[in-house]
């Protein structure tokens, strides 16, 4: 059995995160401790808290999301908090057919996070590399994962069929 939990910590994510919210901070901040207006167009205090409540929910959703797998002999289960209130199983037996690859998520997927429409979708958080599994159903569902060597392992050691592709095994 192999547990994978993921988070988005990526330094471009933070940077961007902190950009958006230093601005209202910063004017509320100087606000109430000046005493002065901040910029041309000054916003009152409530108004920059009213700013600042969606972008530190949004703050507080990409840190607490995570993708956690588990691969085990029956198959894998996985769960997308806070999207997924219960964790889902797919059966091996649902399975036609695994590849462990390289992908772009910016091209094939439109980015990270709970990606793809009708029978072709992704669950990643960072990086590149993914299990996609080819369901008997016509389904296409590829995650993300940071450790694929030890996804590799415990294919090999239950002898579960996999290829790999695009990476160096």
């Amino acid at each position: 059995m192999f547990n994978e939990i993921q988070f988005f910590r990526q330094k471009w994510i933070i940077i961007l995160l902190l950009a958006v919210s230093a601005i209202p901070v910063f004017g509320l901040v100087y606000q109430l401790a000046t005493g002065n207006p901040f910029g041309t167009s000054p916003m009152p205090n409530w108004g920059y808290i009213l700013v600042l409540i969606p972008i530190l929910g949004l703050n507080l959703l990409i840190f607490k999301s995570n993708l956690k797998t588990t691969y085990d002999t029956m198959g894998l289960t996985y769960r997308f908090a806070p999207f997924h209130f219960n964790a889902t199983t797919i059966s091996w037996k649902e399975v036609d057919q695994i590849i462990i690859r390289k992908y772009s998520p910016i091209k094939e997927y439109g980015g990270w996070g709970l990606r793809g429409m009708g029978k072709n979708r992704a669950f990643n958080v960072s990086r590149d590399i993914g299990v996609q599994l080819f369901l008997s159903d016509g389904r296409k569902i590829l995650f993300g994962t940071q450790k694929w060597q030890e996804i590799a392992k415990v294919f090999d050691k239950y002898n579960i069929a996999y290829t790999t592709h695009g990476i160096n095994a």
